[in-house]
């Protein structure tokens, strides 16, 4: 099941695609942050719609590139990149498991465990 995506959400990933986007391979340096930002929001937003795989939801987010583009300059090849890392990204986070949830940020938790 896909999970929803929310504003803290959106304004985190668009913080991290901003400050990073230059050092992706696929950057070209006569592109700017508003070029691939669209790109991004599909592909985080993408992920949380159609989870599985990106090869399985890739016509539709083919789709969802050229109605959401706007004015960026990306092609959907060039578009295809950024739209993908960030696909792995919020793939990547979904899977990891926060540090409250695995006991870590409990000091008695192994105190706890020893009791009958």
């Amino acid at each position: 099941m896909a999970s929803q995506i929310d504003c803290r959400m959106a304004e985190r990933e668009d913080a991290y695609w901003a400050g990073v986007y230059a050092d992706e391979p696929y950057w070209r340096g006569d592109r700017t942050y508003e070029d691939y930002a669209p790109a991004y929001c599909v592909g985080y937003c993408g992920f949380a719609q159609y989870a599985g795989s990106f090869a399985d939801a890739e016509r539709c987010l083919n789709a969802n590139w050229l109605c959401l583009k706007g004015d960026s300059r990306l092609e959907w090849e060039e578009a295809r990149h950024a739209i993908r890392a960030a696909w792995r990204r919020a793939e990547q986070c979904a899977n990891e498991v926060p540090d409250w949830a695995s006991g870590a940020l409990n000091p008695h938790r192994e105190r706890h465990a020893l009791r009958p």
